[in-house]
């Protein structure tokens, strides 16, 4: 600390209190046989053994297929305790607080100490940033219209409508310009459109901009890389796949027969109106307004980027071939450089926009113009992106634009070296286009919707001619509620191979106190349940 008591740097300790819930389970038998019922009893106590409420969740997995770690799988405790409060990644969590030995303190303190220092920059702490994200109690859509100057246009009427589901509704803006569309239908994958129109209906030169919330920017984690599953696969990740497989060959070929590979059924896609020489959809790349939705408010260059392989930005060296004379006697001169461009593998790149050389238009036409060309363009402008970078396609486009066959003209004009990008916009007027006045296509996060976890029953008369049971996760309870006397009860139906499975069950009393548990059951005998 400062001479005036300000902490300059701490690190952290563990005390064990020994107050983690307790948890016990009961069956009624000590193993079961294949498609048997288990009712699994548990009870939740703290650590003076006194009942208490709580919620829970319990997975039972099949060790067959399943490999559970009870080192390295982080629980909740490990999660709430330990590695929520350190930096960095943490080998094998579940070392430092399952293992009571003396080493495993030595352990623990040495993990605290390095990756649970603490540093702290006062300037920062007394100027912390405005909170970001805002509670939400419901699915709503937030925004503004404002003019060309950026000043908000109050009372003018947004639309909103989506293709599906069918939505069609209509706001009036506030006099701030703002509006907001709520009691909304749950869509799993919406994507809507904004207009905002004069009292006429018409688009006017209003601009529309609705309060997204972008999604986190996931960094390089810092955990170490693992390969694919298959290169040194243990025996419990091979068998797991090898019932997967099995369970779909029995579900749709019960009675024999062979599941054949994935037949991929292609059409061409078309753009409408393109002005593409080859005919609409005959290109080596096409992506259509489908793919334009998806692509939300990206730039033109980030649809490139993303969606063309081989699309890059390079350094193209190239040269000049020319003649000169000293006295009468031919000379020739060779002068190198080096060009900026846009290339698809190591052809250079030629923007043709509504059937219109972007070239002729922006001329000339250099590397930054065209880099800022395409970001300041996004794919809610446009119906459709053609790439011809083959000869079969890119042959017109040279042939039309007038790139001819020329061995010593400057590099990139050959027609073999080019492809072209015909790009199809909404509006049909060529390279001179503005971003759609009062519109914005808007595409949320989708709404996860809960499932519930299909459990089979089976009864008396179930024979040996059904499908066979492969199940690798045998049951999951997201939601196990134990009242005040602790108690609580969880029936499932064992699968058909013999073998072990784990119980694993963590959760939290009302109390904040956290507990976690797991546990093992015998499925080997077989049973007749005809008796």
């Amino acid at each position: 600390m400062t001479a005036d008591k300000r902490a300059l740097n701490d690190r952290m300790i563990y005390i064990e209190h020994h107050d983690n819930i307790n948890m016990q389970f009961k069956t009624d038998r000590p193993n079961y046989g294949a498609r048997d019922s288990i009712a699994l009893k548990i009870k939740v106590t703290d650590n003076t053994g006194k009942p208490i409420a709580g919620n829970f969740s319990l997975a039972v997995t099949d060790d067959a297929q399943v490999k559970t770690d009870t080192l390295n799988n982080e629980n909740i405790v490990s999660r709430m305790l330990l590695t929520a409060d350190l930096k960095g990644y943490i080998e094998e969590p579940g070392y430092y607080l399952s293992s009571k030995t003396a080493e495993s303190g030595r352990a623990l303190d040495n993990l605290l100490l390095t990756q649970g220092w603490v540093g702290y920059d006062w300037d920062q702490v007394f100027n912390l940033p405005a909170i970001t994200y805002q509670p939400e109690t419901e699915f709503i859509v937030k925004g503004g219209v404002f003019n060309v100057f950026n000043k908000p246009v109050k009372g003018t009427h947004v639309l909103f409508f989506s293709k599906s589901p069918t939505i069609l509704m209509d706001t009036t803006t506030n006099k701030r310009g703002e509006f907001v569309f709520d009691h909304l239908p749950r869509v799993d994958t919406p994507l809507f459109v904004l207009k905002a129109v004069n009292k006429n209906g018409k688009s006017f030169n209003v601009g529309i901009a609705v309060n997204e919330i972008k999604p986190p920017e996931f960094t390089k984690s810092n955990a170490p890389l693992t390969g694919p599953w298959y290169v040194n696969s243990d025996p419990t990740l091979l068998n797991y796949t090898k019932n997967k497989a099995l369970a779909m060959q029995q579900e749709y070929f019960p009675e024999g027969g062979q599941i054949l590979k994935e037949v991929k059924i292609t059409a061409k896609k078309i753009i409408k109106d393109s002005q593409n020489l080859n005919g609409p959809g005959n290109a080596d790349l096409v992506l259509d307004e489908k793919d334009m939705e998806k692509s939300g408010k990206k730039n033109w260059l980030q649809l490139l980027q993303e969606n063309i392989q081989g699309f890059r930005e390079a350094n193209q060296l190239y040269k000049i071939e020319t003649t000169a004379y000293s006295g009468n006697l031919p000379i020739d001169v060779v002068t190198r450089n080096y060009e900026r461009l846009y290339l698809i593998h190591d052809k250079k790149v030629k923007l043709v926009i509504d059937g219109i050389l972007l070239s002729e238009i922006y001329n000339p036409l250099d590397f930054v113009t065209l880099k800022n060309y395409l970001e300041s363009h996004n794919a809610e402008d446009i119906k459709g992106i053609e790439v011809n970078s083959s000869n079969i396609y890119a042959i017109n486009y040279a042939s039309r634009f007038g790139f001819k066959l020329n061995p010593k003209s400057v590099w990139g004009v050959n027609s073999d070296s080019l492809a072209f990008i015909e790009i199809t916009t909404r509006s049909g007027h060529g390279p001179v286009i503005d971003n759609t006045p009062g519109m914005y296509l808007y595409k949320p996060l989708a709404i996860s919707q809960p499932k519930q976890f299909y459990k089979p029953k089976y009864t008396v008369k179930d024979t040996a001619n059904h499908v066979p049971d492969l199940r690798s996760t045998i049951d999951w309870e997201p939601n196990i509620t134990t009242g005040a006397s602790g108690e609580a009860t969880v029936s499932f139906f064992t699968a058909d191979k013999p073998s072990t499975y784990t119980l694993i069950m963590e959760g939290t009393d009302m109390n904040g106190n956290l507990g976690y548990k797991q546990w093992k059951i015998d499925v080997s005998q077989s049973q007749d349940k005809s008796k």
